[in-house]
């Protein structure tokens, strides 16, 4: 008897990745069984909010911006990890309804359309189809470096395989080079303010980057108990004091929660754009984590549908979805550099 058919190949990007195949026109099927569906939106102004959802342990939600000279994009990626009972049947829906699993897919499908149906109440936005799904997830692996093109039949295709076999991945050390080009990452603490942010933005124009927020969403009884967990040896002996400290941390949406820049760069720019982000985080004064020990973690988190990576504690607490959207201070920055098309 033989497990070589088993191995993994650590060098191997495709033997990591979670994409199986699109099952649904706007739904990814992973290799757990779990879902993701990408929106595309302009980032917008508005004093209305996203209509609350009631996320469950298992959903996960991905904020990125895509940054080429010239041309802003933003997706937001939820994602959805079916936990069944003995029946088979998904407890963590959104509803109180329990869904049985050859159900799931369709579930997963019409609550990724009503998202896009709520988010479009405060802006323009479009729920990602096929090929448009492949544009989207080829920039987060390559940075715009790499393009696939959908084949007829892609039921059930191993996307992973397909979407990866054109990049030369190197896993050296602590770092990651894609096309001998190196990858930066550069972590943020939490989330800014939006003139902050802007000028982050202005700074990095000139820049090939992503901006990755993700949430490992819980359930508010989870959350809670999470929470106290984390907290059980603070300030011992003084409960109320511990109380005071943690009571405005939970909100209606909760999770573990992170926000990353990354960039590829060549190896003549490498030294120079580090130095410069390192410059701009300092004047400005944000506090952030230049990753060495733990890159590969926080990188492949960022990926869409890869919610088993860099997970860190403490559970953070959201109002509402818009806090994970990108808004504009005004109606002239709207309009500015963003766009529906295709990469």
């Amino acid at each position: 008897m033989s497990w070589k058919e088993y191995d993994i190949d650590d060098e191997d990007i495709a033997e990591w990745l979670p994409w199986e195949g699109i099952v649904r026109p706007t739904v990814m099927k992973n290799k757990d069984g779990s879902f993701f569906g990408v929106i595309e939106y302009i980032p917008y102004i508005s004093s209305e909010k996203i209509k609350y959802c009631n996320y469950q342990n298992g959903w996960n939600i991905w904020s990125e911006k895509q940054h080429r000279q010239g041309n802003d994009r933003y997706f937001l990626t939820i994602s959805w990890n079916p936990i069944y009972d003995r029946a088979l049947k998904a407890e963590n829906t959104l509803t109180a309804c329990f869904v049985d699993e050859k159900k799931a897919t369709d579930y997963f499908a019409e609550e990724i359309q009503t998202l896009t149906n709520d988010i479009t109440a405060v802006t323009t936005c479009h729920l990602l189809e096929y090929q448009e799904i492949l544009d989207f997830l080829s920039f987060t692996l390559s940075f715009g470096e790499n393009s696939v093109i959908l084949p007829e039949n892609s039921l059930y295709l191993d996307l992973d395989i397909l979407l990866s076999q054109d990049l030369n991945v190197k896993f050296l050390g602590n770092d990651i080079s894609m096309n001998e080009k190196t990858l930066l990452v550069l972590t943020l603490p939490s989330i800014l303010e939006m003139s902050i942010m802007n000028i982050l933005y202005k700074a990095f124009a000139g820049i090939t980057y992503r901006y990755v927020q993700r949430i490992l969403l819980f359930g508010k009884k989870m959350a809670q108990e999470d929470l106290e967990k984390y907290v059980s040896n603070w300030c011992n002996g003084r409960k109320s004091l511990r109380e005071t400290m943690t009571a405005n941390l939970l909100s209606n949406l909760n999770g573990y929660y992170t926000a990353s820049l990354f960039f590829l760069l060549s190896d003549d720019d490498y030294d120079k754009i580090r130095d410069y982000c390192k410059e701009i985080l300092n004047t400005l004064e944000i506090p952030y984590f230049l990753e060495n020990y733990n890159l590969k973690d926080v990188w492949w988190g960022s990926i869409p549908g890869i919610f088993r990576a860099n997970i860190n504690a403490p559970i953070t607490g959201f109002s509402s979805l818009d806090e994970l959207l990108v808004q504009r201070e005004n109606e002239e920055e709207v309009n500015a550099n963003v766009s529906l098309e295709p990469v």
